[in-house]
């Protein structure tokens, strides 16, 4: 199931986005945080088959996408942000989870994001590969920043690069794309909580 927190997104955006993933996904869960327009959107996003919640916003990225849990059933999560979308390859990456021809020992996948800031493209760095897919039974996001997921108790950093959080192939990687408008908004937010 995808799992995705939202506030004041282009509608049209997220119904390419849920379109898209339908070949690979089975559940959606948005959260809204407060957006302007939840009223009007909210059924719209239900006519998709997306199942919605709300959550107080409280500076707090992983309490906000742990609020999506529960409105899924699904055995893997995908977590994607509205800004993003991913590659061909990684969609065949996604079906071929579906196959169970995994490891067996597998709890969850890194992928890579490449990111474009306003247009152009910015560097690749060995933390732009993150948990985006992981089994609902054993994960949860834990910090209120720069959130990571904890598989079976374990942090972040025990799992990765092991059999148990492998890297999915390079290519199979995620496309981020934050508007110009968007960059300062979020840079002011990220320092309000990274103060706190």
């Amino acid at each position: 199931g995808l799992s995705m927190i939202l506030k004041d997104e282009p509608i049209d955006r997220l119904a390419g986005l849920v379109e898209s993933l339908k070949p690979v996904v089975d559940e959606f869960a948005f959260i809204d945080t407060g957006s302007r327009d939840f009223e009007v959107d909210a059924p719209l996003w239900r006519s998709w088959g997306v199942n919605v919640g709300q959550f107080e916003w409280c500076d707090d990225f992983s309490s906000a996408r742990n609020a999506t849990l529960p409105l899924l059933t699904t055995d893997w999560v995908l977590h994607l942000d509205a800004d993003e979308r991913p590659t061909m390859a990684m969609m065949e990456h996604l079906k071929w989870v579906r196959t169970d021809m995994y490891d067996q020992r597998t709890k969850g996948f890194l992928y890579l994001t490449i990111n474009f800031w306003a247009g152009e493209r910015g560097i690749t760095v060995p933390e732009h590969w993150h948990t985006r897919l992981f089994k609902r039974d054993g994960g949860q996001w834990y910090r209120p920043l720069h959130e990571l997921v904890m598989i079976d108790g374990k942090q972040e950093h025990l799992t990765r690069d092991s059999a148990i959080l492998p890297k999915a192939p390079e290519d199979a990687y995620i496309i981020h794309s934050k508007p110009r408008e968007k960059i300062t908004f979020s840079d002011a937010l990220y320092e309000r909580i990274s103060k706190t």
